[in-house]
């Protein structure tokens, strides 16, 4: 049906609201015919502004990118075909925003055909979903599914990339990366649900670690990933450094604990203050003897094992570790009890002190030295024989 200028008039009082009349020209460029002044106030637009934009084609001011797909739903829409589409429109201060239109064919206009064309506002999911992207601390983005365009980067990712905010028609991976290709690394292009977790991801470019936490959506009619991306290198290199260290310590107590049983040492700590002895180490005669591991009220709480003649040598090296003088080489002889026998100790252990001087607690060992104790008494007896 062929319209007058009247017809077309009426049809844009009708239609109140953010519309826009479009005549579709046989070089499948637009030429605008009426459009709402709310349209151009969102662009950031004078009206002068925005028919200077678009005196050639009305589909110049759509981003570059998604001029041709737009193009298709026009044709579509001219075809009397109903549509609705979601697209990119260049801001005058900012890069673009996103633009959620229907567009229907409703007559000719000196031969050319018209289309009816109205601005929705955009998904209100959509928005809330960036509106939270843009207050998380940690790096979001999202890109387009099998294109790999990047559609969005919050703050955080573009601080973390070092980049400005001109990621506009660019693949993740050019863009993030300078890359010509998809990262061989990658495990987002292998999601196949809806949500992907990974715990942590080797970055071989960078020598970093990434937690990503990936989830499928619809972004402004496209299907794409929003992509949190935190970067843990020092967490993941700190528990490898421990566990380093762990096997390093497991190393050496294995050392510690052949040197022990080798040298047949009892190796303990003393809590001077509280009076307590703490067994680390003990020989298999210690016990079956039933040595404590702690002994409480020094050093009464160990007098019960000390022989007669040691008793005198035991209490004056007490008194020595009391007065925070290192002990060196004292021999003390103990009672096994039970009919285990004698064992005689050569102790030395060192004192530390606190801030103020005052001995707090005593380190030592008691390597058993019984075996040649005898063998110098067997000396010293067949000696006098002789």
């Amino acid at each position: 049906m062929e319209l007058t200028r009247e017809q077309l008039e009426l049809l844009c009082r009708v239609n109140t609201g953010h519309v826009a009349l479009y005549q579709y020209r046989k070089n499948k460029s637009l030429k605008l015919l009426y459009i709402a002044a709310e349209i151009p106030q969102a662009l950031g637009m004078t009206m002068e502004e925005f028919c200077q934009n678009t005196k050639k084609d009305c589909l110049q001011i759509i981003f570059e990118k998604d001029q041709e797909a737009v193009r298709e739903q026009v044709e579509q829409a001219a075809e009397g075909i109903p549509v609705e589409y979601t697209f990119r429109v260049l801001h005058k201060t900012k890069d673009f925003i996103w633009a959620h239109c229907r567009a229907c064919y409703v007559g000719t206009y000196r031969k050319d055909r018209v289309i009816l064309v109205t601005y929705m506002n955009t998904s209100q999911e959509t928005h809330s979903y960036a509106d939270l992207l843009d207050h998380v601390n940690s790096a979001c983005y999202v890109c387009e599914r099998g294109a790999w365009e990047l559609l969005y980067a919050n703050q955080a990712a573009l601080a973390a990339w070092g980049k400005g905010s001109d990621y506009a028609g660019k693949t993740c991976y050019s863009f993030i990366r300078g890359r010509k290709s998809p990262c061989p690394w990658c495990k987002i292009q292998e999601m196949k649900g809806t949500e992907l977790h990974l715990p942590e991801v080797y970055d071989p470019e960078r020598n970093t670690y990434l937690r990503l936490d990936c989830q499928r959506l619809d972004w402004y009619g496209r299907e794409a990933w929003a992509v949190s991306s935190v970067d843990i290198t020092d967490t993941v290199r700190g528990k490898k450094h421990l566990e380093r260290e762990k096997q390093a310590l497991a190393k050496t107590q294995n050392i510690y604990q052949t040197a022990v049983d080798v040298a047949g040492l009892t190796v303990w700590e003393y809590d001077i203050e509280e009076q307590q002895l703490f067994i680390l180490d003990r020989q298999e005669d210690w016990l079956a003897a039933g040595l404590p591991s702690v002994i409480e009220n020094m050093p009464e709480g160990l007098m019960t094992y000390v022989q007669p003649s040691s008793i005198e040598a035991f209490l004056a090296m007490h008194e020595e570790v009391k007065a925070g003088r290192p002990v060196r080489g004292k021999d003390i002889w103990y009672d096994l009890r039970d009919g285990q026998g004698l064992r005689c100790e050569r102790i030395s252990c060192s004192v530390v002190c606190d801030a103020e001087g005052h001995p707090v607690r005593s380190y030592g060992i008691g390597q058993n030295v019984t075996g040649q104790k005898r063998a110098e008494e067997r000396y010293q007896q067949a000696v006098k024989e002789l």
